[in-house]
């Protein structure tokens, strides 16, 4: 076993004993209970995903944030119960999940600091409510954050591929991350896939990115044969199958009902706006998947004058 993939066994390893897995927790609140829905957590979502673009901020702080949104509001610890009672408590603990990852995952945080998160909030939250709602989703996560990410998982997957003969994949390695982090960018925004573990959801997009650019079906039937015998077991579990089924479906309705391109970030200049809790941009602007969803409740986080 080479050192890629002895570090990918690592990984595998980490990420079940490391910290206690999310799951969908706003299915197994009851209606009476919980203000929150899976369109406040969509809303959430895309609305970190355009402070990113605008700040040039990577698309793995916000998966990495929403991770951590995950496993703090499942994980009943802290005020994760009161967060699924109150828009503007969920809301925040969202946009600390956000800065916690930006804090941890970006080589400068110059760009957003909790300053300027408290003036993108326009006077909703304080400082001292950003840095509170920090400490007690670090505490409920028991500081839990530096667990491999499901594009850590893309990385040393394609890492270990140099045990190919093949160079096809090697050769397209910059385009795989990239098609990879589309997919990835897809699961974040939507709660069904909260209960999966990164290897999976790792796994599954990898899989359609190969697809997606044509890799020579014997390259990949070679890589993951290959891959799955270095580490003792088929990556391909039944978890896998159905990321990557839903992913499909998604992909083909969207495919079927608009010609835009599928990107899953919404960019939004220095003088556009979000006027809710998610986005509010232009007419061009589309959410990844056209799921049906209840109407998002307005909470105002007005960003038109940074």
């Amino acid at each position: 076993m080479n050192q890629a993939t002895t570090t990918l066994q690592a990984m595998l390893t980490s990420q079940h004993f490391t910290a206690s897995p999310p799951f969908n927790y706003l299915a197994f609140t009851h209606s009476t209970t919980s203000s929150i829905t899976s369109t406040h957590r969509t809303s959430i979502t895309e609305w970190c995903y355009s402070i990113a673009s605008s700040l040039e901020l990577q698309n793995e702080s916000v998966r990495n944030g929403m991770r951590y949104l995950d496993r703090y509001l499942s994980s009943g610890n802290g005020k994760s119960n009161e967060c699924l009672k109150n828009q503007v408590l969920f809301q925040l603990a969202g946009i600390a999940c956000f800065w916690v990852a930006v804090k941890m995952g970006e080589e400068s945080v110059m760009r957003l600091d909790v300053d300027f998160l408290v003036k993108l909030c326009q006077g909703l939250y304080t400082k001292q409510d950003i840095e509170q709602m920090e400490q007690d989703i670090l505490f409920s996560l028991e500081w839990k954050v530096t667990l491999p990410s499901s594009m850590d998982f893309v990385r040393q997957f394609l890492e270990a591929s140099s045990i190919s003969p093949s160079t096809t994949i090697s050769r397209n390695n910059l385009d795989l991350l990239k098609v990879c982090e589309q997919y990835l960018d897809k699961t974040t925004s939507y709660i069904y896939y909260a209960n999966y573990t990164p290897s999976s959801i790792a796994t599954a997009s990898l899989s359609l990115s190969f697809n997606e650019l044509n890799v020579p079906i014997e390259h990949q039937q070679y890589f993951w044969l290959t891959l799955s015998n270095e580490l003792g077991g088929s990556l391909f579990s039944m978890e896998v199958r159905e990321i990557r089924q839903r992913l499909l479906e998604g992909l083909q309705k969207r495919k079927s009902t608009s010609p835009s391109t599928w990107s899953c970030c919404t960019t939004v200049g220095t003088s556009s706006y979000c006027s809710e809790v998610g986005i509010s941009s232009d007419a061009s602007s589309t959410s990844p998947m056209d799921f049906e969803e209840e109407s998002m409740s307005t909470i105002y986080i007005d960003v038109s004058e940074w």
